[in-house]
């Protein structure tokens, strides 16, 4: 069974790390498209690293 509310604080980290690196991307490229670009990448990042982390958690128990 799932804990949603580990599954809420997975998606609201997600979500403040896609802002913060969109936020930093329009920043350094000057251009919304870079922003959107660099938020996505890490948005993605964070993504994959929550879901190897759990994996990890999860198999390494047994």
């Amino acid at each position: 069974m799932v804990d949603t509310s580990l599954v809420v604080r997975a998606l609201a980290s997600v979500a403040a790390a896609t802002a913060l690196g969109a936020v930093v991307g329009v920043l350094r490229s000057g251009s919304l498209g870079g922003g959107l670009a660099l938020g996505f990448a890490v948005g993605a990042g964070v993504t994959v690293g929550l879901v190897g982390f759990e994996a990890f958690q999860r198999y390494h128990r047994r």
